[in-house]
């Protein structure tokens, strides 16, 4: 399935995942999964691959695919980052951050989302 928004178009699947995630919920979760731009099925755009952007793009999904408040669970500590971001910008969209294998990284070489996702992940406080 597709989302379109401001001219983007994201790729999106849904289901239950009752039987593999019963601890987030007393009732049967549906998992929705949204790929960032620049990844898979969604459009690559030339440019717009910020953190921000990321994050902005989540956040206007998240209303459009799933009922608010939602639990994010992030594939690796980069997209936690950024699902971070969402739920300090929009408390009422996110419920809580999951990171689902905090210790893989991916980086797909071919993906032009990838330079920003290297930088977030490489990126120290000082």
């Amino acid at each position: 399935m597709y989302l379109y928004q401001r001219g983007i178009r994201l790729h999106y699947t849904s289901g239950c995942l009752s039987h593999v995630y019963l601890s987030l919920g007393p009732t049967h979760p549906t998992a929705t999964t949204l790929t960032l731009r620049g990844f898979g099925e969604s459009d690559q755009p030339p440019r717009g691959y910020s953190v921000n952007t990321f994050a902005a793009d989540i956040a206007r999904a998240i209303p459009r695919i799933a009922t608010a408040p939602v639990t994010l669970i992030a594939p690796n500590r980069n997209v936690e980052k950024i699902a971070r971001m969402v739920k300090q910008k929009h408390p009422e969209l996110v419920k809580r951050v999951e990171c689902e294998n905090p210790h893989s990284t991916y980086f797909d070489l071919r993906s032009p989302a990838t330079r920003v996702l290297t930088r977030v992940a490489f990126t120290r406080r000082r």
